[in-house]
């Protein structure tokens, strides 16, 4: 299997686990003042699990539930992103991503398009390129919040993003 297969299989893999098994994260405040209420803008990627990026999502074996293929040692680590939420209600978000499956490693970016919501406090975004899905952040305290399950595996990441 060649390094652009091994890639693109893996990316598949990661984006439909990314968004077609996610949960929201709960608030446990109010949205702050500062907000005044406008989601629209860039959001970059803060942190994962309140570490500084590039983060490991996963370490550890992992089957590709597509291909069946089988990786004893498979590290997913994010390095950055950002989350661009247009006045038009819609929405692109990218992820800069690395692979490393028993000994090959694979890089790139994961990018996802949709329109978005807004409802109450969570920002809903809905996926529709490259797949259909949908996610919802949190608002406080000025960020973007969430948790998504990168593989599907119930290891969930959360991620802060912040103007």
């Amino acid at each position: 299997m060649t390094m652009t297969t091994l890639f693109a299989r893996m990316r598949l893999a990661l984006l439909a686990a990314a968004f077609l098994g996610v949960s929201a994260c709960g608030s446990d405040g109010p949205t702050s003042p500062n907000s005044s209420g406008k989601v629209t803008g860039t959001w970059i990627l803060d942190d994962i699990d309140e570490e500084d990026l590039p983060v490991a999502v996963h370490r550890g074996p992992y089957l590709d539930p597509n291909t069946g293929a089988f990786f004893n040692n498979y590290v997913l680590r994010i390095s950055s992103g950002y989350l661009e939420i247009r006045e038009n209600e819609t929405f692109y978000l990218v992820f800069q991503i690395r692979i490393e499956a028993d000994g090959q490693t694979a890089g790139g970016s994961m990018e996802l398009e949709g329109e978005w919501d807004l409802v109450d406090d969570e920002v809903v975004l809905r996926v529709q390129v490259p797949f259909a899905g949908m996610q919802m952040l949190e608002r406080e305290d000025g960020m973007l919040h969430t948790d998504i399950d990168f593989l599907g595996l119930g290891e969930e990441a959360h991620l802060h993003f912040r103007r």
